[in-house]
């Protein structure tokens, strides 16, 4: 959960970077077809931030748990 929270999150700021990069270029149907990625992305974000919300909610975990051990909660990994 959290790795896939982090994967999502850095392919947000790839894009967001990218649309940055391009900004001066004039390649406005390129940084149409970012922000409509970068909107999937955000969207996809979002609910791997509730799910891991509810996860640390229905286990009682702390993210501080996370670094203390290599399974989630004493779950063993997915």
């Amino acid at each position: 959960m959290v790795a896939e929270y982090r994967d999502i999150t850095r392919t947000y700021a790839d894009l967001v970077g990218k649309i940055t990069d391009l900004l001066d270029s004039g390649m406005e149907s390129e940084i149409d077809v970012l922000r409509r990625s970068c909107r999937r992305v955000w969207d996809s974000a979002e609910k791997a931030r509730l799910t891991l919300a509810r996860h640390e909610a229905n286990h009682f975990c702390d993210r501080t748990d996370l670094r203390a051990s290599s399974s989630v909660c004493g779950s063993p990994p997915a």
